[in-house]
């Protein structure tokens, strides 16, 4: 590590590595107590770190964290079969947690490339499947997103990414496996056709996000790397977006937990509605609507906007009783990607 109280001028801390890392060795864990440990001859701790990591500032925990590549256990006990992704929090940028598993590849994602055999040609680790190899995490609104780097290195050797939720930076979702945030693409003369390395800091203005990225246009497993093409590319798109929600066919609703809304004065909806119309009611915490608030009273919303006010014809949600309530969109060949409640 090193620090700097201008970003300038650096001081290096005397400790390395503060944080011992692991590499892709196939071996058994060793044994408790084995004296190579304490000595260093034994390179990284089972679910260690390893070299591809990401630092970011927690402020929910307000700490410090590291979203890192390690490696999961084979089916024979072997060390490093699967990347996956650890955690480790400081307060200080010196004295790091022991790092904890929080993303690794399941059964959804398969199992070894081509056989019930693994696969030990290429000397090393991670040649076996899809496989998580690194997680780039933010804090956004109140909730943790990271751009999942999933590398096929069995088969097609493509790295597209795939976006990732959670509530509390440790216990993650998948639910856009299909939908790719993004793809490797199939023209390979193109810089970006293949291996994507996203970053955790994405740019967030007024009326767009930004994420930067790394690219190589051919596969993780090409025969030759002279061959492969490379470059930083830019990826946008509006604010909010990065999930929607439409109907199945035409009609569609969401219901919102109950949640508070005194002190309230206002709510945006950030939607698309060019060929339909959104209006949104509201029900008691029990479920029943409120007189003044119904989809019938309800103003609909119009055409795409990243802040469609919501408004009923007699009614405010500051004539509201303090109270839990919950609102219902009530949606018709449109998709909704964001909701804000305002209090100023």
């Amino acid at each position: 590590m090193a620090f700097s109280p201008d970003g300038i001028h650096w001081t290096k801390y005397p400790q390395c590595p503060l944080i011992k890392g692991s590499h892709g060795v196939y071996i058994q864990p060793p044994l408790a107590g084995d004296p190579r440990i304490e000595t260093g001859k034994l390179w990284g701790p089972p679910l260690s770190t390893s070299d591809v990591t990401d630092p970011i500032w927690d402020p929910s925990r307000k700490s410090f964290a590291i979203y890192s590549k390690t490696w999961i256990d084979g089916p024979d006990g072997t060390m490093h079969w699967k990347r996956s992704v650890v955690r480790t929090d400081s307060q200080d940028f010196i004295h790091w947690s022991r790092p904890q598993l929080v993303m690794y590849p399941d059964e959804h994602d398969g199992w070894t490339s081509d056989s019930n055999e693994l696969n030990r040609t290429a000397g090393g680790g991670g040649s076996d499947g899809k496989q998580i190899h690194s997680a780039p995490a933010f804090y956004y609104n109140g909730m943790y997103f990271a751009t999942l780097q999933v590398l096929d290195s069995g088969q097609t050797g493509n790295m597209p990414l795939e976006l990732a939720l959670s509530h509390d930076g440790f216990n993650w979702q998948r639910p856009f496996r299909d939908t790719l945030f993004l793809p490797s693409l199939p023209d390979k003369s193109r810089f970006d056709a293949s291996i994507i390395w996203s970053n955790s800091t994405p740019v967030f203005l007024k009326e767009e996000f930004r994420y930067y990225y790394g690219a190589y246009g051919q596969q993780w497993n090409i025969d030759d790397d002279r061959k492969q093409n490379s470059g930083i590319g830019l990826a946008t798109m509006p604010p909010d977006r990065f999930a929607g929600i439409q109907p199945i066919g035409t009609i569609g609703q969401i219901t919102l937990k109950p949640i508070q809304l005194n002190g309230s004065n206002s709510i945006t909806i950030n939607s698309d509605t060019s060929g339909g119309s959104l209006r949104v009611e509201i029900l008691n915490k029990n479920g029943y609507r409120l007189k003044g608030f119904t989809k019938e009273d309800a103003i609909p919303l119009l055409g795409n906007n990243l802040k469609h006010p919501v408004s009923w014809q007699k009614q405010s949600i500051t004539n509201l009783d303090t109270g839990e309530y919950m609102l219902r969109l009530h949606l018709k060949d449109s998709q909704v990607f964001a909701l804000t409640i305002w209090t100023q």
